[in-house]
Parts: structure tokens; C-alpha cells; sequence
């Protein structure tokens, strides 16, 4: 029904042609004088995009925060964000988030009316468009020609793409699956796969307190655990590749004891996390499956396979011009970093591909460029001519674009190893501490980390009122593991000449306690007026128990320069962290991708 004639010369035969309700609509529309006599008009609701979008703005929103994934899910499963004791970190979102329904085409009616012009050359022919009900037609005074050029243009627009994402925990005895499916992008949107399970536990108390009363309130909280991913697909101008950013992130409940703040009260949840996760953005051949893969804690293999299937746009015939959409044309491509605190927006690196267009455009030429247009939620559009002009500028385009997002394998390695094996073969006392591997995008950082963290009794704070007294306990995160941000830099002439490369390992080595007084046994004056009660209350010790972790934390930034062969190494000695007489070694090699 997309390209069905939906209206008609009034009078004319060809009317019966009409669904029944379209029919109704376009007799409404004629009624009310949104649609004039003798004007035909076609439906175009698959083209156009809803005209109502709302765009995240925040820089915030750009940047993924990986450590202390205590929580993931929020208050709903679909969500992709993780917050440790009220701290939210946001995953990347689409930009047309805020929509309620789904993205119905692509094309705004200035690109779509110049795509038409552009593909039927000088027509006297006036086009606009109109509204039936919930429908959008397009008016023209040659319908018969304008649905063979709206067909053909269909035609020439890339497909949904159907990304396949599998994600495996690999050890010696067995491959567990944790997340499978598929999800479907169609303008740039941002899409979450998840499996999750809500708990419930006792994380503080509130404390209040007056006169001669004083009581412990406790406060519960919903815990996240399981597996999401959050990602989105754009397909890449002049290529049968997509651009794929995504996040990914397991986390699973640590068996621990509780934790008992004080004498007289109950015990609290200690919340203890296992987490692993990667935020990435690559390319992605059509049906050609890629691997990333990551080492965790314990040893095993965290294993994340993409798959993307689409409808290729057909080529240009003859002297038709190049038709060339895309959301790329729009938001940037994002990095992703490890980070404590979001960085500010300006140091937050991204692609601008729809930058790099409009900077050949105007460096090589407009003559042959008929349609120009950048996304602000969605998709932009480029319409070249279709003579050797428009031809040698798309070239030129899909050349910087291919340089601007350069796909390189990454392949690091890190070990903890004997200090005095350093630089010999006997090695036999390696351990590997953290692996890294998959294909990623240069001049983009990419991060990847594998944490413990647990919730310790830190503080307390004690309020006094007259003849009454309580200890609030206050409760912090603490967390040991590695944190890794890799990003592939180039010297000139576009050759790779350095990873840079944050890591951060943390170690927990011991998670003290020590039971203190925290104030003197007292008889305090009751603030009563009945002389029949006692004149003073008897207020005992309060014991309580802090505990303190002990987190042995080493912390590399570092340029390392790739050799001939694209490999660099890294030596560091880590007495403190692994123990005498060890040493940190970081294995790296780096190559462009086939």
C-alpha cells in the first residue's frame, strides 16, 4: 500500500482503485479543503519521518561511566543505565528517544521533494504535501510518474538492518550463553536487548530521633542483575558496511555475608557485583560475522559476536543520480572510555562524518550536489548528479569517510610475570591479568572492563536530641579489578603510530573491621513533668563496627609506539600491587583490518 494511488482527478475514473478507509480519509480531506479538486495525491508515509522528534542534548548522555556497575536497569528493564547507590551512568541513547512511536521513514519533505526533482529532471510540476488523518500524501499533477520515481527511490534507500548479537562466558568446562537476539534499526535509533532480575535488599537505615525516642527505619532497594546490551546501527554512506556502537554489561550477585552496623540493630545487605563489560564502535560487513572478546577475573572468556543483515540499496542506472541516505549523515559516531566521572563533552572524541561531507562539498564542488541535508535526530541525505562531476565527488567522500572511520584489529594482552623474567624466555611464571580483542575504530577509544564490587560500612554519623541518642550507619562502594580505555592513534600520512592506552587495575587485598566505642554510658534528665516517672533514663555504650578496605591500585597512561609490524610493549614494576619481585607487563598489537 506505499505506493498505492490514494487520490485522484475528481471525476475521474480510477477511483474505486482506493482502499476504503483511504478513500474515506481523502473525501474527509476534500470535504474540509485540505485536499483541492483536481489535484491527485500519492501516500508517502514510509519516507517521511515523524515531524515531532526530541533530542537528547545532554553531553553526559555521549559517554559510558563503566565502573561500579552495582546496579544496571533502573526502574525499568529496558533501560540502558546502571547506578551504584542513587549514581546513574548513562549508556548512549538515541536521539529521538523521547518519540512514542516508532520511526515511520527517513526523508523530511524538502529532501524527499528534491530527491524527487533530482531523479525526474525539469518538470513543471509543484509538490507539496497534506495530512489524511494519519496519513501523509504527497500532491502532484503526474501521479502516474511520480510513483514510478517514488518506487525507484525506495529502491535506492538501504534497508532495516537486523543486527544478530550472542553473548558467551567461555571456560574450561563449559560455554554459558547470556544474552542472544536480534535488533532492528531503521533511522538511527538506539536499541536495548536485556534479561534481567530484580532483588530487593536492605541497604540503610533512616535514622530519627526526638526527645527521649530514637529509631532505625530501614530503607530498601531494587538491585538489577543479568545481561544488556545497548547499541545502534547506521548504515555507511557509499559502502555495504554498518557502523555499530554498542555497550555491553553482565552482572551477576557475589554470595557475602551481611553487614551488622551496631549491636542493637539489624544487619544490612552488603551488595557484591560481578561485572564485565565493553563499549565499542566498529564496522560491520553485510553477513560477515566479528568477534570481541575479553578476559575476566575469574579467567574466563567474555565472547561477543555481531552480525548485520540488510537490503542493499540498488545502484544508480544510467544517468540516475546517486541517492545516498543515512543516519551517519547526522549524530556523530561516539568513543566510549572507562571513567569515574563523565569527561566534558568537549573531550568526549566522536566522528563527524556529516562535518567531513559538507567540509569535501564545499573544498571539491556543489555543482553536481542536488540534496544536501543533515539529520538532527535521524538520517541526513546527500543527492549527487549523475555525471562524472557527481561521480569523482562520491568517490572522494567515500575516501575520507573510509579514512575518517578506519577500522583497526586490537589485540592486548596484560600479565603479571617475575620481574627478572622481564626481557628473557623464562616466563614461566606468567599470569594474565586482563585480554582484549576485537576490531575497532581508530582515533575512537574503546573500553572494556572486568570488576568485584561491594558495598562496606564506612561511617557513622550520630545524632544526639536531649535524652536520646542513635548512630546512622553510612555505606559506600569500594570495587577491585581492571579498567581499560584503548583508543589507536595515526601519525600523517594515515599510518598507525601509537595506542593509547588507560589502565587501571585494582586489587582488594583486605576489607578490615574494627569494632570502636563511640561514645560513654550516661544517665540523662527524662523531659517529663509527671513526678511519678523516673527523672532520668539510662543511656548505655554504643558499639559499632567500621570496616576499611585495603585496594592496592596501579593506574598507566600511556603512548605506546607501534613497531613496523604494529606491536609495542610495556614494562612496569608492581611491587605493590602484585607483590615482590612482580612486574606489570602489557603486550600490544595493532593492524588495520582486512
Amino acid at each position: 500500500m506505499t505506493d498505492t494511488l490514494v487520490a485522484w482527478r475528481y471525476g475521474r475514473p480510477g477511483a474505486s482503485a482506493m482502499p476504503r478507509p483511504l478513500a474515506i480519509l481523502a473525501v474527509a480531506a476534500l470535504a474540509t479543503g485540505a485536499l483541492p479538486a483536481q489535484q491527485p495525491t500519492l501516500l508517502v508515509d514510509d519516507l517521511l519521518a515523524p515531524r515531532a522528534r526530541r533530542a537528547l542534548d545532554d553531553g553526559t548522555d555521549w559517554v559510558h561511566r563503566s565502573f561500579s556497575g552495582l546496579e544496571f536497569g533502573g526502574d525499568d528493564e529496558t533501560l540502558p543505565w546502571h547506578a551504584i547507590h542513587g549514581e546513574s551512568a548513562l549508556l548512549p541513547r538515541a536521539f529521538d528517544q523521547g518519540s512514542d512511536e516508532e520511526p515511520r521513514g527517513r526523508l523530511t519533505a524538502d529532501s524527499l521533494s528534491a530527491s524527487i526533482e533530482a531523479m525526474r529532471g525539469a518538470h513543471d510540476d509543484s509538490l507539496s504535501f497534506v495530512e489524511l488523518g494519519e496519513h501523509i500524501g504527497l500532491r502532484t499533477a503526474y501521479p502516474e510518474q511520480v510513483t514510478t520515481t517514488l518506487q525507484r527511490l525506495r529502491e535506492m534507500l538501504p534497508g532495516p538492518i537486523d543486527l544478530e548479537l550472542t553473548l558467551e562466558r567461555l571456560t574450561d568446562a563449559e560455554t554459558a550463553l547470556l544474552l542472544q537476539g536480534t535488533l532492528r534499526f531503521t533511522n538511527g535509533e538506539t536499541r536495548t536487548l536485556a534479561d534481567v532480575e530484580h532483588r530487593q535488599v536492605l541497604r540503610d537505615f533512616d535514622v530519627e530521633i526526638a526527645q527521649s525516642a530514637a529509631t532505625a527505619n530501614p530503607i530498601e532497594h531494587r538491585l538489577s542483575y543479568g545481561t544488556s546490551i545497548a547499541a545502534r546501527a547506521r548504515p555507511l554512506p557509499f559502502r555495504d558496511e554498518v557502523v555499530v556502537e554498542l555497550v555491553a554489561r553482565s552482572a551477576r550477585p557475589i554470595p557475602t555475608a551481611p553487614i551488622r552496623p551496631h549491636t542493637e540493630f539489624g544487619p544490612l545487605d552488603r551488595i557484591a557485583t560481578r561485572v564485565d563489560e565493553a563499549g565499542l564502535a566498529f564496522r560491520l560487513g553485510r553477513g560477515e560475522p566479528t568477534t570481541h572478546e575479553w578476559r575476566d577475573l575469574d579467567g574466563a572468556l567474555l565472547r561477543l559476536t555481531c552480525r548485520a543483515t540488510w537490503r542493499s540499496p540498488a545502484a544508480p542506472r544510467g544517468a540516475e543520480p546517486r541517492i545516498v541516505w543515512s543516519p551517519l549523515l547526522g549524530p556523530p559516531v561516539l568513543g566510549f572510555r572507562s571513567a569515574r566521572r563523565p569527561p566534558p563533552e568537549e573531550l568526549v572524541e566522536r566522528a563527524e562524518v556529516a562535518a567531513t561531507v559538507e567540509w569535501s562539498i564545499s573544498e571539491d564542488g556543489s555543482d553536481c550536489v542536488r540534496c544536501f541535508e543533515i539529520g538532527d535526530a535521524g538520517g541526513g541525505i546527500l543527492v549527487l548528479g549523475g555525471d562524472a562531476a557527481g561521480a569523482r565527488l562520491g568517490r572522494t567522500i567515500d575516501q575520507r569517510i573510509d579514512a575518517l572511520l578506519f577500522p583497526v584489529d586490537v589485540e592486548i594482552d596484560v600479565f603479571d610475570v617475575p620481574l627478572a623474567a622481564v626481557g628473557t624466555d623464562a616466563a614461566t611464571d606468567a599470569r594474565p591479568l586482563a585480554r582484549l580483542r576485537g576490531n575497532v575504530l581508530a582515533e575512537l577509544p574503546a573500553c572494556f572492563a572486568s570488576a568485584r564490587e561491594q558495598s562496606y560500612l564506612d561511617d557513622f554519623d550520630v545524632e544526639v536530641a536531649q535524652s536520646a541518642r542513635i548512630p546512622d550507619p553510612k555505606t559506600r562502594p569500594c570495587e577491585d579489578g581492571w579498567f581499560a580505555t584503548v583508543r589507536v592513534d595515526r601519525v600523517e600520512g594515515g599510518r598507525l603510530g601509537t595506542v593509547n592506552l588507560c589502565l587501571q587495575v585494582e586489587r582488594l587485598v583486605e576489607l578490615r573491621q574494627m569494632t570502636t566505642r563511640i561514645n560513654a554510658a550516661v544517665q540523662a534528665l527524662a523531659n517529663v513533668t509527671d513526678d511519678s516517672r523516673p527523672p532520668s533514663v539510662w543511656m548505655p555504650q554504643d558499639v559499632v563496627t567500621l570496616e576499611q578496605p585495603v585496594v592496592r591500585t596501579m593506574r598507566l597512561v600511556e603512548d605506546l609506539e607501534l613497531d613496523a609490524e604494529g606491536r609495542a610493549e610495556l614494562v612496569r614494576s608492581a611491587t605493590g600491587l602484585l607483590g615482590p619481585g612482580r612486574a606489570l607487563v602489557v603486550r600490544a598489537r595493532i593492524r588495520p583490518s582486512d
